[in-house]
């Protein structure tokens, strides 16, 4: 792939029904020469986490852990806290693993997280594959995708995709929320 797609999403689209990307939004966070990583966003494995403390009782958090993809990594936070950043994923977004960071980003509700554990790989070849076989559409990361509700996620993505897409193909510079707006 000639441009970094580091800080897109894939929306996955109905031809990936039936996959394990049925219904998936993906956030791409690295790529090097051969191969591109992301994560599956709203795929949530379970409710309550236990964040051991020291010196002190375990941390109950209400919140989900979710399926980053089938290949086996750390758990870590997806947040939108600069201070607390491991690594920046893309505007306004950020990855944090260690017991320190994530321990204060799960204490601090005002803080927006997503907890994620293993991730997906393509070659950069399938995935160029995939791409232009329209099985994604691609979308800039932004906060406020990343952590909307994972009942919504989907197709919130998708029909803004489909938008922007449909927008592209008849040379719209904008297209209104609300078709009475044209």
């Amino acid at each position: 792939m000639e441009n970094s797609v580091v800080g897109n999403l894939l929306v996955a689209a109905p031809a990936l029904d039936g996959t394990l990307f049925q219904r998936s939004v993906c956030l791409l966070l690295h790529q090097d020469q051969e191969n591109v990583i992301g994560v599956v966003l709203n795929r949530p494995l379970f409710g309550e986490v236990r964040v051991p403390q020291e010196n002190s009782p375990a941390l109950l958090i209400k919140q989900s852990l979710h399926f980053g993809g089938p290949h086996v990594g750390p758990v870590f936070a997806l947040h939108d806290c600069a201070d607390l950043a491991e690594m920046e994923t893309g505007a306004g977004l950020y990855m944090a693993s260690s017991q320190k960071h994530m321990q204060r980003l799960l204490a601090d509700a005002s803080l927006s997280c997503r907890l994620i554990v293993g991730h997906v790989q393509w070659s950069i070849k399938d995935l160029q594959s995939q791409l232009s076989s329209e099985l994604w559409r691609v979308l800039p990361a932004t906060p406020e995708a990343v952590f909307e509700p994972d009942e919504r996620m989907w197709s919130d993505l998708a029909r803004k995709s489909a938008t922007l897409h449909l927008a592209h193909l008849v040379g719209a510079k904008h297209i209104p929320r609300h078709p009475a707006l044209n």
